[in-house]
């Protein structure tokens, strides 16, 4: 049987863990989200420039992110069929269920 991996709650069985945020940053909480954001335009090989949101998706189709419905497609794949040429909004929509 497959051991479980905790990612997020990793931290919540050790002694003075609550479920609040304050805990959840000082456990590294939204350091990746810090860490795209931080993620500015630069110069590809090419000569082109790559802005900081195509490197966000560029380094979730590396990192093999899939999503979780039946066909489990891959989520930097996906992202990339966003037109973002257009200068409409984009929104994402998530189901929590």
């Amino acid at each position: 049987m497959p051991q479980e991996y905790r990612l997020i709650l990793k931290h919540a069985d050790q002694p003075g863990y609550t479920q609040d945020l304050d805990c959840y940053l000082r456990h590294g909480g939204y350091e990746a989200l810090k860490k795209a954001f931080a993620m500015g335009p630069r110069v590809s090989p090419d000569g082109g420039t790559v802005s900081g949101p195509e490197k966000v998706r560029k380094e979730v189709l590396s990192s093999g992110l899939r999503g979780r419905g039946g066909a489990g497609f891959s989520c930097g794949l996906k992202w990339s069929f966003v037109d973002r040429k257009s200068g409409k909004p984009v929104y994402l929509i998530c189901n929590a269920d």
